[in-house]
């Protein structure tokens, strides 16, 4: 049983030891400065939103819905609140993009500052499911299959969807964007002094990295106790 309990809890006990070491010498290893972005660890962390990016393209300026944000090139730019959809999304002008949501219109520059919004007082002809552009006119599209075209921002007026590119979400995101995405929720990373703090404590793994550090405590005092044993027995067996 010593045997078995020593090899079992080695694994542990080597982790135990090694982050221990680097923790009482914090400063002059200087893990408070240094920061990990590793995707897993965000992930672990819940640093990095569940499901996918609903991702456009407005020129050369990526546009996309995440984790309850509108972003605008790698950065927020608007809060979603819950029921909030995005339905398109593209350049609308020199300088300007613009976010369709089921229920809103958001316009911004270049620098994320928003420069018009239209709430549904205005897009009053039902929610919307769709954003294009024909010619210099922004056109909607509502749920209900209704195409309208905005005049000056103020009004909107049916028309015909001759002729109107439709902006359309990407299929597949590629690396390099949702790489740029993600560095929006992960800001500088966490500090390497908390993943090893977390290593050292189990909790990097959750409940069970905790429950496991606790079996391999108890099995030390075992180790302990039955090492103890052994060696009294030991000195006996000689002096007889």
């Amino acid at each position: 049983m010593h045997r078995a309990l020593g090899m079992w809890s080695l694994l542990v006990v080597l982790i135990i030891a090694v982050t221990g070491i680097a923790l009482n010498h914090t400063d002059s290893l200087g893990l408070d400065e240094r920061k990990v972005t590793s995707p897993v660890l965000m992930d672990r962390y819940g640093m990095l939103p569940d499901g996918e990016p609903m991702v456009y393209f407005g020129g050369e300026k990526v546009m996309a819905a995440w984790g309850g944000r509108l972003l605008l090139d790698g950065e927020s730019v608007a809060d979603l609140t819950d029921g909030d959809t995005l339905v398109g999304a593209g350049k609308v002008g020199e300088g300007e993009y613009a976010f369709a949501l089921s229920d809103e219109l958001l316009v911004f520059d270049d620098g994320g500052v928003l420069l018009d919004r239209l709430d549904e007082m205005t897009l009053s002809e039902g929610k919307l499911n769709g954003l294009g552009f024909r010619g210099n006119e922004l056109v909607l599209r509502t749920e209900s299959g209704e195409v309208f075209g905005l005049v000056h921002w103020m009004e909107l007026q049916k028309i015909d969807e001759e002729g109107v590119e439709w902006f359309v979400a990407v299929d597949e995101v590629d690396e390099g964007t949702r790489d740029s995405l993600e560095a929006v929720f992960r800001g500088d990373g966490v500090s390497l002094y908390r993943v090893i703090l977390d290593l050292h404590s189990g909790r990097m793994f959750g409940t069970i990295g905790v429950i496991l550090y606790d079996l391999a405590a108890v099995c030390l005092i075992i180790l302990g106790i039955t090492g103890a044993m052994l060696w009294f027995r030991r000195r006996g067996g000689m002096r007889k």
